[in-house]
């Protein structure tokens, strides 16, 4: 039975306290080496752990900078923690989550934590301690209601000496009488400015990393032959209509900060870094007639950014050239231990990859997939704008002249970019129709996610559709370890199964959207299924692999 018990209440042994019992002594912070030294917790404190905390409900207030991570003390015990990137940390109201377990570790612990709407996550507690560290249910208790503080989510710490305000859980706040705990509200009602480093911009979308290695390399490049244009003017136009563009996108954008810059060029052309930073050149400003075309190229490099195709290239280069630096990619590790003996050659595919995906995009140009994709996206812009679609194949032909102008040839062939006169063609006779919120909905004990039909499009005898699941943890969570997971859309007497292959998965925070091709014109979707498929490892010796069929609920 799931005892219900406020955080401000006792299910822990402590009372509420002020921010001052939960803080951290910024004057005396250091990081003391623990390989040696070990945290430890007595057999009948977890069995009191088990009985009292774990199957009890809690309060997780909504964080001041969407930063997953802090430094606390409480009891005398220094400690820092970090959340997993789960929905459940990210709200913007209150919510409850049930305790699921407590995984303990040589350092701390790792708080499991599960919602039946928001699905599951964790926070990882490691404490900084000099000597071996055996903790009390006091210790664990209140290391677990201080991170769920009201005071520590709510509040800020205003520097008066500085007129700078920090989160409760930075490591460097002042501790002193010239502090002062307030609203973030009063706090810039009264001046204040937020600290730099509390409330820096940090993204936790998946691979931004590598995209963030990969823009620096191509903007390095681009930036030294294309300075930036010394023209106020031109700066603050291109960013407000490259902004006005995100406003009007036709679907969910996945995250990015975006940055549109002119750049001083000749030629008229403009440019995706992965990550969002856009790039026109000062010819290309010059060189459109209407407001609304260049409307149409920034949204058709802003549908280069949200594909990722710079990382997807990246990923298909790095597949080839070494599968295991491919899986440490996918998996999220950085590069391969130290210790390990192929780990120079892992380190040197990434960086091969890398330079590789760079020269092949922004020489070459992308592929025909890729620019198809960014085609249709542009082309959906268009269409729910309510805008002239015929101002997009124009620009292809102005493209045409100029290729005939700078190599006496309007539309080169080539067997890795699309011809100009294929992509016209996609623009005036491909059909894209946007779905209106049509949601099939997949629960279980461990959260939901929902499955989105965005739009599909047909075009010489083949459909597209492009879908989106809304929680990507809970979705793998289904993957792993046993089973493979389809999505089979059905459509009369077909069946479609929708592709959920890693590399053409395009992630946001949390979610996820899967472009799915049939050879064949698409018809209304009348029911969406989960197809749990058996590894045959995971089989017992007398049965076969197993098969489970799940019918998802229509939202109505």
């Amino acid at each position: 039975m799931r005892r219900k018990v406020a955080i401000a209440g006792l299910i822990f042994a402590i009372a509420m306290g002020s921010l001052d019992t939960f803080k951290t002594d910024s004057a005396a912070l250091d990081f003391p080496d623990t390989e040696y030294r070990r945290v430890s917790v007595p057999k009948e404190i977890k069995r009191r752990i088990k009985a009292e905390i774990i199957n009890t409900e809690i309060n997780i207030p909504p964080t001041l900078n969407n930063i997953a991570t802090g430094f606390l003390s409480t009891n005398n015990h220094k400690f820092y923690y970090i959340k997993s990137t789960n929905k459940i940390f990210f709200q913007e109201n209150n919510i409850k989550v049930l305790i699921k377990d407590i995984d303990y570790k040589s350092d701390g612990f790792v708080l499991e934590l599960i919602s039946p709407t928001q699905g599951e996550g964790d926070i990882r507690i490691i404490y900084m301690f000099r000597e071996n560290l055996k903790l009390t249910y006091e210790d664990i208790s209140s290391t677990v209601h201080s991170i769920f503080s009201e005071d520590i989510n709510r509040f800020v710490l205003a520097n008066k000496s500085t007129m700078t305000y920090h989160v409760g859980t930075s490591n460097h706040a002042p501790n002193d009488h010239l502090t002062t705990k307030m609203s973030i509200d009063d706090a810039i009602l009264n001046g204040y400015k937020p600290c730099g480093f509390c409330f820096m911009s940090f993204s936790y979308l998946p691979f931004h990393d590598i995209e963030h290695s990969l823009a620096k390399k191509a903007a390095s490049e681009m930036l030294y032959n294309s300075p930036l244009l010394l023209d106020i003017s031109a700066q603050n136009y291109i960013k407000s209509l490259g902004k006005r563009i995100l406003d009007k996108w036709p679907i969910k954008l996945i995250g990015y900060k975006y940055k549109f810059q002119v750049v001083d060029n000749e030629e008229p052309n403009a440019f995706a870094l992965p990550g969002g930073h856009i790039m026109v050149t000062s010819a290309l400003l010059k060189a459109v007639e209407n407001e609304a075309e260049l409307e149409g190229i920034i949204a058709h490099e802003i549908a280069h950014v949200e594909r990722r195709h710079t990382l997807r290239e990246y990923l298909r280069i790095l597949k080839k050239q070494n599968r295991q630096a491919f899986l440490l990619a996918i998996m999220g590790v950085v590069a391969a231990a130290s210790d390990n003996e192929n780990a120079s050659q892992t380190i040197a595919a990434v960086a091969v990859a890398a330079t590789l995906a760079i020269e092949v995009i922004y020489s070459q140009g992308y592929s025909k997939e890729f620019e198809f994709e960014a085609d249709e996206l542009s082309y959906l812009y268009f269409i729910m704008n309510n805008m002239d679609k015929n101002i997009l194949t124009n620009i292809f032909r102005k493209i045409a002249f100029k290729n005939l102008i700078q190599g006496h040839k309007p539309d080169p062939k080539s067997d890795s970019h699309p011809v100009l006169a294929d992509r016209v063609e996609f623009i005036e006779k491909a059909e894209i129709l946007p779905y209106d919120n049509e949601n099939y909905i997949y629960e279980d004990d461990k959260g939901r996610f929902i499955v989105s039909l965005i739009y599909k499009s047909f075009f010489k005898g083949e459909s597209t559709i492009l879908f989106y699941i809304d929680d990507y943890h809970a979705f793998n969570s289904l993957k792993y370890p046993s089973y493979f997971v389809s999505i089979i859309a059905v459509s009369g007497v077909n069946k479609y199964k929708l592709s959920t292959n890693d590399i053409d998965t395009i992630r946001d925070q949390w979610g996820a959207y899967y472009i799915n091709r049939e050879k064949e014109r698409i018809g209304e979707i009348d029911e969406v299924f989960i197809i749990l498929e058996e590894h045959q490892v995971f089989a017992s010796s007398d049965d076969a692999a197993k098969t489970k069929k799940i019918k998802l609920q229509k939202a109505e």
